[in-house]
């Protein structure tokens, strides 16, 4: 069965932030006119201190385990999604307002004409932007039900081969025996899931609402050229147009102008809101990528080991192999993309980078 919402058919009241607005309503974080009540606060705090657990729980158990490296980074990287989710959660409340009327506005800009043509144009980049969230929705959710099954799956493998089940849990944390124990093991197993769940819409919500909010900004910039051949389209049919054309056409422009303004204000709210969060997500992804394989920069140090052993006590023909390891041992063993090698030197050039693009950006809007 089609799902309705990722219809262009639909109209784009029904499909406006429909899975962003699912997502952070469980979260209890979306933007709302109205003034927070006891519960709806209580609600967020909750979701937001669940999130908080197991950022920290994991960030601090990958830093005392980084002897082990599968052990830290099985620890940091679901740390870091949480702690940066954290962080897009109270964003989102903190600027709630900013947040409501920013979206408010959009879906009046983008419904207040009925034009056919131009609803086509805004329901097609809507299907896109819903598309693409529920990709994110998806995939998201099934990592996290990976996480939160894995160690029910081990047990009953165990179990299934005669062997006796262990207390493990979703996430590497390091925590009190008294929680790791019945009878409190299966709440903190709860609230370990419940953290991941939180984190999973919170980013899902976020990351949707900025899709979204790209690709309807982006129907707005369409629908005015629209306008604007609209506005020119009887010239093909003149040679000059005539004084009563040109103050029709001004008139009209002036509209166009107009609301080519407001939407250019829009762009700046959604630009101050949401740079932060930007860099934020983009700054923790390259930290894990390029922390995920330092221990690969172990490779340059047999180099030095090689040098310091007594190879000039050696014959010709051994100096030559030592000479070929060490040759060999000065190019650096890594994992690579097609377009750069993780690494600290590029997550240095990275920061370095990313740092000038913003000062670059907020020069030019």
């Amino acid at each position: 069965m089609q799902l309705r919402f990722l219809s262009p058919e639909t109209p784009i009241k029904e499909t406006y932030f429909l899975l962003p607005r699912f997502a952070l309503r469980v979260v209890g974080c979306w933007p709302q006119k109205k003034v927070p009540t006891f519960i709806s606060i209580l609600h967020f705090l909750v979701s937001s201190t669940a999130v908080a657990f197991g950022a920290f729980g994991e960030c601090i158990c990958g830093a005392l385990t980084l002897n082990q490296i599968l052990e830290t980074m099985e620890a940091w990287c679901p740390g870091v999604t949480k702690q940066i989710s954290l962080f897009k959660m109270w964003i989102f409340f903190v600027h709630r307002e900013k947040l409501y009327s920013l979206i408010d506005r959009i879906e009046k800009l983008l419904t207040a004409d009925g034009n056919e043509d131009k609803m086509k144009i805004a329901q097609k980049l809507s299907v896109i932007a819903s598309i693409l969230t529920l990709i994110l929705f998806v995939s998201a959710n099934s990592t996290n039900m990976f996480f939160n099954t894995r160690p029910l799956i081990n047990n009953i493998i165990r179990m299934w081969n005669g062997k006796n089940t262990t207390l493990d849990f979703p996430f590497k944390m390091i925590l009190p025996d008294v929680l790791t124990n019945y009878p409190v093991y299966p709440f903190t197993y709860i609230s370990m899931s419940y953290s991941g769940v939180m984190t999973v819409f919170t980013f899902c919500g976020v990351d949707g609402c900025f899709v979204g909010l790209c690709f309807y900004i982006s129907a707005l910039f369409r629908m005015i050229q629209y306008d604007i051949q609209e506005v020119f389209v009887h010239l093909q049919y003149l040679d000059k147009a005539g004084r009563r054309d040109n103050q029709i056409m001004r008139q009209e422009l002036k509209v166009i102008i107009r609301r080519h303004n407001e939407v250019i204000d829009l762009c700046n709210e959604f630009k101050e809101i949401f740079t932060t969060i930007i860099m934020g997500h983009f700054l923790s992804a390259s930290l894990v990528v390029c922390f995920s394989v330092i221990d690969l920069l172990y490779s340059l140090e047999i180099c030095d080991s090689v040098y310091l052993v007594e190879w000039y006590k050696c014959d010709a023909e051994t100096r030559r192999m030592i000479l070929m390891i060490l040759i060999r041992a000065q190019r650096p063993a890594t994992i690579s993309v097609p377009f750069f090698s993780p690494s600290l030197p590029t997550f240095m050039a990275i920061l370095s980078t990313t740092g000038s693009y913003i000062a670059l950006m907020k020069s030019f809007i």
